[in-house]
């Protein structure tokens, strides 16, 4: 990693929604950072960002990679998804 590489935030989310991204960005290679601003401020003893804002960020030279795969991600997420079984 170049110390002088650029971070670009490529989603903001819910932890659980960034979690998984994360998870599938780094499972196609793409190295992740989280930053959690509400979260840290907590930590630092200081409200602030917003609980659901979550952001995730990839090194620039990943980042037309990362969006492609996070768009294909939320076009299919909803494929494997099967339907409730009722309760009859």
């Amino acid at each position: 990693m170049n110390e002088q590489e650029r971070l670009i935030k490529v989603y903001t989310g819910t932890m659980i929604d960034v979690d998984v991204r994360m998870e599938h960005l780094e499972e196609n290679g793409i190295p992740t950072l989280v930053r959690d601003d509400f979260q840290s401020g907590l930590m630092a003893g200081v409200v602030t960002g917003v609980p659901s804002a979550i952001d995730l960020f990839v090194f620039e030279r990943d980042a037309d990679r990362a969006l492609v795969l996070i768009a294909e991600f939320e076009e299919n997420r909803w494929e494997n998804h099967s339907a409730v079984p009722s309760a009859e």
